[in-house]
């Protein structure tokens, strides 16, 4: 059985391409991913299975674009009024 595989905070801003100010930030207000501290504050841990959750379930679909190039319920039928 092999051990959990972890990413250090720079790991992690080096796949998502993001500083590591911004991943610290969603740590302070608890909108990232999990994560553990070990031994002390300085050693913050993603495990990479938490990771790879995190993104499925925080994928996004495009907003949806009026094909009549309308100005927001110009017609009854336009996708973006409702």
């Amino acid at each position: 059985m092999s051990s959990p595989r972890y990413l250090s905070t720079k790991e992690l801003a080096a796949r998502w391409e993001c500083s590591i100010h911004a991943l610290e930030r969603r740590r302070k207000h608890g909108t990232g991913p999990p994560y553990v501290r070990l031994l002390g504050p300085r050693n913050v841990r993603y495990l990479l299975s938490d990771i790879e959750e995190w993104e499925r379930s925080n994928k996004t679909r495009p907003s949806p674009v009026c094909d009549r190039d309308c100005e927001y319920c110009k017609y009854d039928d336009c996708v973006l009024g409702r």
